[in-house]
């Protein structure tokens, strides 16, 4: 294990890099400790196996000074010796990929689903004239912004799987659209509460207001609000740090923290607004 590390060094960065010499095993040993002790592990940038290799020669460290202390392996000790005995002669790449392989087989389907229910909306919009309503041009525009994300979500699947380790700008620039589709279709989801009490409460003003009025107003605000988000995004990332990329890993925990309440604020309006229509029409 010292060896491989050794071997891989220059990838945990310039100042861990170590030439190919032939070292005594108590120097590499040295090496190895000094590897695993003294790097930021949460400032890494190295692969999935070189981590994996990282964490088998630290559990492997722990495990030899707990023996080494007491002079015989403790009872969990041994129990992970035989667990780790155990799984050794099973190979866990292939276990990966097959659970990899079925929950993007599920993912696919539901996209594929989605995709074909969302379009069927937006077909059955375009060649009826009766549901080119208000009402309409939001499921329009939630179906659109839904076929968005279900796109955006693939490929964020993809990059989960792949897990490539990019910068957070060049992250954010493919991952910018899917996080304003997010906003927007939160956005339409409220405005279609929102237009159903209108309907409700004033249904007088409610038709005289023109679904073009209503339309061209809401994409406004939706347009707005999600140039604002995307952009309160973009000022929290930094070009020099490194990750793995999705789109929930370019948040800054700030920006996460802030997206979340705006989250939950909108779903609970809807909730208060869908509980007073039900109320309205109820005691009606």
């Amino acid at each position: 294990m010292a060896d491989e590390l050794i071997k891989n060094s220059h990838k945990f960065g310039d100042q861990y890099r170590i030439s190919n010499h032939s070292f005594p095993p108590i120097l590499k040993q040295k090496f190895a400790d000094v590897i695993v002790m003294t790097i930021p592990f949460e400032q890494l940038r190295y692969s999935r196996s070189d981590r994996s290799t990282l964490l088998a020669y630290q559990n492997r460290e722990l495990e030899n000074n707990s023996v080494s202390r007491s002079g015989r392996p403790s009872e969990g000790n041994a129990n992970a010796s035989t667990l780790v005995t155990l799984m050794s002669g099973v190979d866990l790449l292939t276990i990966n990929a097959v659970i990899c392989a079925a929950v993007c087989l599920v993912q696919i389907s539901l996209a594929v689903a989605g995709i074909f229910g969302h379009s069927c909306i937006l077909y059955a919009t375009c060649k009826t004239k009766e549901i080119q309503t208000k009402y309409g041009m939001l499921l329009v525009q939630l179906s659109i912004t839904h076929i968005v994300c279900i796109f955006g979500e693939l490929l964020n699947a993809a990059f989960l799987v792949s897990a490539p380790v990019l910068d957070e700008s060049t992250c954010f620039k493919i991952f910018a659209v899917l996080s304003a589709s997010m906003l927007w279709q939160s956005i339409i989801m409220l405005a279609i509460s929102i237009d159903l009490l209108c309907a409700i409460v004033v249904p007088l003003l409610y038709r005289d207001c023109t679904t073009r009025a209503c339309v061209t107003a809401n994409v406004l605000l939706c347009g707005v609000l999600s140039a604002a988000y995307t952009f309160i995004i973009y000022s929290a990332t930094r070009s020099e740090k490194y990750g793995e990329c999705s789109v929930y890993s370019v948040q800054h925990d700030t920006v996460a923290l802030f997206v979340g309440i705006v989250n939950c604020v909108i779903a609970f309006s809807q909730v208060l607004i869908y509980i007073t229509c039900f109320t309205i029409m109820y005691i009606r």
